[in-house]
């Protein structure tokens, strides 16, 4: 270990911590500014009672999953056979929140 190295080092760290003191004792002294607005929209709760996101909206329907028997899935019919399993004379939707950020992760491009 190179104590000249070492020196220099501790004598750079020491300047930086007394620059640092020195701003933080000049912005608790700096004069307090008016209180402004908030950009921010004032949003009403409804906006947050339905549900949001792929672990509660179909990504492809934008329709909440509905709990089924196998946990949540969506109700709707697709004309995707990937992501479609057919019932009757329907194809059905299987896009569920577990496979979800698949099928955003393939539609992405």
């Amino acid at each position: 270990m190179d104590n000249v190295k070492v020196a220099a080092a501790l004598n750079t760290l020491s300047l930086g911590i007394a620059e640092l003191a020195e701003a933080l004792t000049a912005a608790e002294h700096a004069p307090v500014a008016a209180h402004e607005p908030s950009p921010f929209v004032d949003i009403p709760e409804e906006a947050f009672a339905a549900p949001q996101g792929s672990l509660a909206v179909c990504p492809k329907h934008r329709v909440a999953y509905t709990d089924g028997a196998y946990g949540p899935y969506c109700q709707q019919t697709t004309d995707d056979p990937a992501w479609g399993k057919q019932k009757a004379d329907r194809l059905w939707c299987r896009i569920t929140p577990k496979n979800a950020a698949e099928w955003l992760r393939i539609n992405a491009a």
